[in-house]
């Protein structure tokens, strides 16, 4: 995968979990807020990966 692929996919995520925090917070679920952020922790890591290979 790309970088410039992976910074989308940050960003979109990134936006994805702000959306989801700033939405109703009495039916904010603790469980997609942890889900939605280790998928950008995951993305944040390959993303670092790649830059430490090239």
């Amino acid at each position: 995968m790309e970088a410039k692929k992976l910074q989308k996919m940050i960003e979109e995520k990134r936006k994805e979990l702000d959306k989801l925090v700033l939405s109703n917070l009495e039916d904010l679920s603790k469980n997609e807020v942890v889900k939605i952020s280790n998928e950008l922790d995951a993305l944040i890591a390959l993303y670092i990966s790649l830059k430490d290979i090239k």
